[in-house]
């Protein structure tokens, strides 16, 4: 503790408390930190493995629902089972297991690439509708092989590139899907890239194009067309649910649309869900009150053969 000082009128002064030299804490390593995110790793595991116990008791397996497009995923690395994500949660009419394939693609330092790096993530460049989808099936076929699921009774799912990726099963690969459900998903990946606003296409070169193709490119062109579900629609034997916002800007509502309109030309099953006051992403409470009812009906009668009541 610092002495006490004379005053100039001969009282001592109290010592000033922050003049004293303040021991340094010692510094912890790594193995030792106890940190939010620790606790939060430790919390989600214990959730993790209380639902993966359940669901292995009752046998059951969710929708499968490739996440979004390459370089910007969403899901976690895909093991079954495991807690469904946020969104999903609303789509269970009764419990099922869901199935997040990490296909090649993720984003190192993002939930679906961070242990897979930079090899990962560009082992996607030119494989859209390819080896990306190949990682969807394969997941898909381990979940067979290990009796997580009735292969007659399996739905795929997504949005944004998930809701192509959704089309890709349904078109490219028709007898591994019971269903389809492809919200704001792309169709048509040459549309897509052309309808980007031009200030913004420098800024897509190593996205958009490295990775789906330069529709400026004729040779390119026609591989994007060859890998676009539209161009195999006629394909597409199981029943497809598409969900569009009008205001979309981001995939347009024509991607939805000329699906839709081919499906029915040819008596196909098809739903269309098309929200004129949503854009890319529904954001207004009632519209995602919609969007999983309809979802809910939609996967209780393809899957399990009835109507959920109520919804």
């Amino acid at each position: 503790m610092a002495p006490r000082r004379a005053s100039r009128n001969g009282t001592a002064t109290p010592p000033d408390p922050h003049s004293a030299r303040r021991t340094p804490r010692p510094r912890l390593g790594r193995r030792h930190r106890s940190t939010d995110s620790t606790i939060r790793r430790m919390a989600r595991k214990a959730t993790h493995d209380d639902r993966t116990r359940a669901d292995q008791r009752r046998g059951l397996l969710r929708p499968a629902r490739p996440h979004r497009r390459p370089h910007l995923p969403r899901q976690p690395q895909g093991r079954l089972p495991r807690p469904m994500a946020q969104p999903a949660q609303r789509v269970r009419p009764r419990p099922r297991r869901r199935l997040a394939a990490d296909r090649r693609g993720g984003r190192p330092g993002r939930p679906a690439g961070h242990l897979r790096g930079k090899a990962h993530t560009q082992a996607a460049i030119g494989q859209f509708a390819g080896r990306m989808h190949d990682d969807v099936i394969d997941a898909l076929d381990w979940a067979i092989t290990q009796g997580h699921t009735d292969p007659a009774r399996v739905a795929i799912y997504g949005s944004s590139y998930g809701g192509y990726a959704a089309l890709v099963g349904a078109a490219f690969t028709p007898g591994r899907f019971a269903a389809a459900i492809s919200y704001t998903g792309m169709s048509d990946l040459v549309d897509l890239s052309r309808r980007v606003v031009p200030f913004a296409r420098r800024s897509l070169v190593n996205n958009y194009v490295r990775y789906m193709g330069d529709p400026d490119d004729p040779e390119q062109e026609a591989d994007m067309r060859a890998r676009s579900p539209i161009t195999r629609v006629n394909d597409i034997t199981a029943p497809v649910l598409l969900v569009h916002g009008a205001n979309d800007l981001r995939v347009h509502r024509s991607n939805s649309d000329r699906v839709v309109e081919a499906l029915r030309a040819r008596g196909a099953e098809v739903e269309y869900l098309l929200n004129e006051r949503e854009g890319h992403w529904f954001v207004n409470p009632d519209s995602n009150i919609e969007l999983y009812q309809t979802l809910v009906r939609f996967l209780a009668r393809h899957l399990d053969g009835r109507i959920t009541e109520g919804n």
